[in-house]
């Protein structure tokens, strides 16, 4: 694959540097370095970029629904993921929303050389994936299973609450109902057996989920 330009998708200015920095050593040119969403979905639509490198904060309201649609608009267009969250329980929801990798903030630089150099010899598949996406399942020995069987909607939820915010922010947010986040809400507490927000929260810590 043919790997000359980049775009940078993010809200962290230093980590965005760090990543161009990387690029630019690969003999990429980054089109773009940008917080805009909308910005870089212009790009995509030009066919104007070979790849998008997007890097993700621990709490990201619209992160997977951005990776499905990079992924929809061009889906010859190679998504690359750099996280501050954790692998074990995001890794696989990136891979199923479209990306072609997913890699942790803290290995950014080795392992996103690693991945342009590996697409460059052909590589299309990473079996990065750390933990399955469960559904239909009635015995998990884990609170990483539990955690598993959340929809991608649900988890980003579960992060809000640990955040703090309140169910109409948590709306605002995502764009959706104030009932709809009370449902997400209730559906939580009962796929985590959960009987309070500071339960909640204990499991977020442990999991190092926020």
């Amino acid at each position: 694959m043919e790997i000359g330009t980049a775009l940078l998708l993010g809200r962290n200015p230093r980590m965005l540097t760090e990543i161009a920095d990387v690029l630019i050593k690969e003999s990429v040119s980054v089109l773009l370095h940008t917080g805009s969403f909308l910005e870089t979905l212009e790009k995509v639509h030009s066919r104007s970029a070979d790849i998008v490198v997007l890097s993700v904060s621990g709490l990201c309201f619209e992160a997977f629904n951005l990776v499905r649609e990079l992924s929809r608009v061009d889906r010859c267009i190679r998504v690359i993921v750099l996280t501050m969250q954790n692998l074990q329980h995001f890794s696989a929801r990136y891979r199923r929303a479209g990306a072609a990798v997913v890699l942790g903030a803290a290995y950014s630089t080795g392992g996103l050389t690693f991945i342009l150099r590996a697409l460059r010899s052909g590589y299309g598949y990473f079996d990065f994936i750390f933990a399955p996406i469960k559904s239909n399942e009635k015995s998990y020995s884990t609170e990483s299973d539990l955690i598993a069987t959340l929809t991608d909607r649900e988890l980003v939820v579960l992060q809000a609450l640990a955040f703090g915010f309140s169910n109409q922010e948590i709306a605002e947010k995502m764009n959706i109902g104030s009932r709809s986040v009370s449902f997400y809400k209730s559906s939580i507490f009962e796929k985590l057996q959960l009987d309070s927000i500071s339960e909640l929260g204990e499991l977020v810590v442990r999991n190092k989920l926020s």
